[in-house]
């Protein structure tokens, strides 16, 4: 999604981000849907989703610091702070 969100253009050239009403990730810990642009996300950690290497996203800084202390994470990051270099590291 990611991926997508941050290259729309390449995935389907008639958009861009403007197009995009609204997205959503799942907590990691408590799997509520949540809105992906207020989330905290692990960056680096030793836990894999379906795509590989992923940003695990949660709902409160709390819970996200707590897992890349238990899942040896890199950094807790906003959703403002993830660039298309950020998303090239989970290559």
């Amino acid at each position: 999604m990611m991926k997508y969100y941050f290259n729309v253009k390449k995935y389907n050239p008639s958009k861009g981000v403007s197009d995009i009403d609204s997205i959503y990730v799942t907590d990691y810990y408590g799997l509520k849907i949540i809105d992906a642009k207020k989330a905290f996300y692990v960056i680096g950690s030793d836990v894999y989703g379906p795509m590989g290497r992923e940003l695990v996203p949660f709902e409160r800084e709390a819970g996200a610091k707590g897992f890349m202390k238990d899942h040896k994470g890199q950094r807790v990051m906003t959703f403002q702070e993830i660039t298309v270099e950020t998303l090239k590291l989970l290559e």
